[in-house]
Parts: structure tokens; sequence; C-alpha cells
């Protein structure tokens, strides 16, 4: 079996041959150059381990560090506004549940909470002293009362009481979430003139591609949903995506069509792990692919040995710094 990594550029169709061959993985005889539709190529061969040579760029993850990635609130990047949105809010407290907000990463980063602030246009006051994780995806609600909020959804786990309370007016206001130097991360509004039949309800974030001061961001929830999902949500997702082709490809050594190229598209927070299957659902082979690189499979399976024409799947599994998986999955078809 042997499979080829090419770093992909939009202007250059030439690559520097970086690794010889190793166990099952071998490069073309002589490793000399060869066509593949009819555009010339020089492949990265890779060796048994998956590994490239140290003249080509990796991904490489802290092994020995059992914590995920943190990003420190007091990172300078352009890049913190807006990936911790507030994305629920329960201005009108009752006797039987508080006031509460909740905070959502929408990210793929990991952030501590800790000396972050929110408030309103009259104060702002500290949300934790103590080090609050808050990873990709996750929620968590600041509220007034945890004792009562807990004892309304029991389900909901991450819930933080600030040592003091900055309440918000029942109509109209203006939220705002500071990290700990001070940098302004999101700012929400609400107004009872932008929604119908408003007592008791939550207000849910629905779009959150849009500033948290539209309108359009905003709706009533008749079952508000502290620390989980809200009920409709539309927001931007990494993108990712697979192509494969010829197809059919033919491996039968005549020149034309016996590569199978893989492409996988991904940003530079996720890695994409390469798995072929065939129409039976067994595992033929599987590699990583580094970022920005295309593969070529030459139809062989892991031990060398030669599969059957017929059907296969090109499977994705793309996973990101904060271990989130996405699949994207592609149909082949092989013929000698």
């Amino acid at each position: 079996m042997r499979v080829y990594i090419f770093i992909i550029s939009l202007f250059i169709a030439h690559y520097r041959l970086c690794a010889e061959s190793g166990i099952g993985l071998r490069s073309p005889a002589g490793g000399s150059d060869f066509t593949f539709n009819s555009v010339p190529h020089t492949a990265h061969c890779i060796n048994e381990n998956n590994q490239r040579n140290s003249n080509s760029e990796t991904v490489k993850l802290a092994s020995n560090n059992p914590l995920k990635p943190v990003v420190s609130s007091s990172s300078k990047s352009s890049k913190v506004q807006g990936t911790v949105l507030i994305s629920e809010i329960f201005p009108r407290g009752r006797v039987d549940q508080p006031e509460w907000i909740e905070l959502f990463n929408y990210s793929e980063d990991w952030y501590d909470l800790q000396n972050w602030s929110y408030g309103t246009t009259e104060d702002t006051v500290l949300i934790t002293d103590t080090t609050l994780l808050l990873g990709p995806g996750d929620f968590v609600v600041v509220t007034r009362r945890q004792d009562l909020l807990s004892r309304r959804y029991p389900l909901v786990r991450n819930i933080i009481q600030p040592p003091q309370w900055q309440a918000f007016n029942n109509s109209n206001d203006t939220l705002y979430l500071f990290s700990s130097n001070g940098q302004l991360i999101d700012i929400a509004c609400y107004s009872s003139s932008w929604f119908r039949g408003w007592s008791s309800q939550s207000i849910q974030r629905t779009n959150m591609n849009l500033s948290g001061l539209d309108q359009r961001s905003w709706m009533l929830s008749e079952d508000p949903t502290p620390g989980a999902p809200n009920r409709t949500v539309t927001f931007n997702t990494p993108s990712l995506s697979l192509d494969i082709g010829p197809l059919p490809f033919k491996p039968n050594g005549d020149g034309k069509d016996d590569y199978l190229l893989i492409l996988p598209q991904f940003p530079s927070q996720y890695t994409a792990q390469i798995t072929i299957y065939g129409f039976d659902g067994r595992e033929i082979v599987s590699i990583e692919a580094p970022n920005n690189a295309a593969l070529l499979w030459d139809g062989l399976c892991a031990n060398g040995r030669t599969i059957s024409p017929g059907p296969f799947f090109v499977v994705a599994e793309f996973t990101s710094t904060g271990g989130y998986k996405r699949y994207l999955r592609k149909k082949g078809v092989l013929w000698r």
C-alpha cells in the first residue's frame, strides 16, 4: 500500500521530494516525478508510522500535557472578542427563579473566566475570582441565587453565583462581558418593545452571526434552556470539505488514473484522519492527513494486498482542538 502526501498551493503544481520510503509505503520507482491527470508532481512520501521528515511542516500536540489548550484571559489576541457570547438572558426574576444569564463558548478554544466580569450600564461586578474553565461549545450560567436555580433546573451543573449581583432592568437593558484585563468580549441588549406578550419568558440568542445589539438576534422562549443549546440557533461553522477523484480510478499500472487523489480541507485548529473502507465496511487503510495537503492512494491494502474491484468509501474524521469531531464521506469506485 502506497500513500503519498502533497502540499497544496493554488499556484504551484510541482513539489519537492521530502522523504524516502518506509516499510509498506514506498515512493515511485527511482523517486522520479510521475504524472497524475496530466499534471506533474513529486510525492511527499511517508514512512510506516505516518510521519513526514523534519524538513516538512507538521502539527505537534503536547502529548505529555493532559490538559486541553487554554487561552488565557489576558491574551492580546484580536480573536478573543465574540468568542464567548451572552446567549440567553432571564431578566425578570421570580420567587422560584432568580435572574440569570447564560454564557456560551462559541470558539474552538478553552477560556479561563477567572476575574472576568459582567455588568449593565449602571455597574460591573466580578463573575468569579477562582479558576473557571469554559471549553468549546460549553455553557455556564451566572445567577443571583445558585441554590434556587439548581432546584428548578437540577440537571444544569455549570452554575455560578458571583460574589455580588448586578440586577437587570425588567424592560430595557444593555449587558457587557469583560475579560480579566478589561477587554470587551461581548455586548447584548434587549427591549420590551421588541417582543409581544413578554411576561416571564427568557430571551434567547438565535443568531450567533449577528451582534448582540441587533434585535434580530433575540427571541422569547417559553421554555428557558439554561446551560443547554437554545431551541433554534444560527451560527457559522468551520469550512470542512472532502474531495476525491478520479471516479472511477484504475490502479492497473498503465499510467492513467492509477492513483486516487484525496483532498481534505480544514482550518488549522483541526486535524484530519482519512480512512478508506470497503463496501462491506471493513477498513482498508487509514492515515492522518496534514493540513493543506492531498493524499494519493494506489488501491492497495495496508498489508500491500490488492483489493477487489468495486465501490469503497473515503471517510474524513475532523477533530478540533477542543475534541469535537465531524465526519465527511465520499463514495468511490475502483476498476482494474
